[in-house]
């Protein structure tokens, strides 16, 4: 399932109270040898526990705990659509493919790829809510992604890719709407069989960050990130 979080617009308080079913997630797939297509959607559900005079209560792991007497517990169905397409492009080489895909979500902001993450510098603590609470009614965020990548095979046992992402987080209330891109390289090399190599490097920049992504209210930031990763294949 994905990640269940509800703020209060006008608190930096953490008030979801988890999910009572799992997700419901379905898929339609296409395969051929000009490529692939995918059409996906899920269903997830977002509950909250907020209080109206809350009383909150520092716990020894950093936690705060709402407790009261006034409750409003609400539960909203958020939900999240994708899609997906593989196109193979043997006419430059072959296992060449172009990658494209586009995701939208309301109240499902982890199915459009708004976690809370730490790229290099940036701090993305807010992009991971479901819902936000403004005068008391639980809203749900809207939230997308675009994506986009290219793999060139230059050997057999050698490839290169290069991508690009770009998205939008929109909550309701005092957490205004931001943005975020990046885009990114890797080489992959498999000196023997099922054995990769793969070194990288990744640009990322939020812009119009609201308070608690690591900068200031309606600035932006970037970052750059460089990975090693070793891959072994059973």
């Amino acid at each position: 399932t994905g990640a269940v979080t509800v703020a209060n617009a006008n608190a930096d308080l953490d008030y979801g109270a988890g999910q009572a079913m799992p997700d419901v997630v379905a898929q339609l797939r296409w395969d051929s040898s000009l490529g692939s297509f995918q059409l996906s959607g899920a269903l997830h559900q977002v509950r909250t526990g907020l209080t109206t005079d809350p009383t909150s209560e520092l716990r020894p792991n950093g936690d705060i705990r709402v407790t009261g007497a006034n409750g409003i517990n609400d539960t909203e169905y958020g939900f999240a659509v994708q899609a997906g397409v593989k196109i193979n492009l043997p006419q430059i080489a072959p296992g060449d493919a172009l990658f494209l895909q586009a995701a939208y979500a309301q109240g499902a902001s982890s199915y459009t790829g708004w976690g809370r993450t730490t790229v290099g510098t940036v701090e993305n603590t807010a992009g991971g809510l479901d819902a936000t609470i403004v005068n008391n009614d639980l809203k749900l965020v809207d939230s997308y992604s675009i994506t986009g990548g290219f793999r060139h095979f230059f050997t057999p046992s050698l490839d290169g890719n290069i991508y690009a992402a770009y998205g939008k987080y929109d909550p309701a209330g005092a957490n205004n709407s931001f943005s975020a891109f990046s885009v990114g390289t890797n080489v992959r090399w498999a000196p023997v069989a099922n054995f990769f190599i793969i070194p990288g490097v990744e640009y990322y920049r939020l812009t119009d960050a609201p308070i608690g992504v690591g900068v200031g209210v309606g600035q932006s930031k970037s970052s750059w990130a460089a990975r090693l990763r070793f891959e072994r294949n059973f």
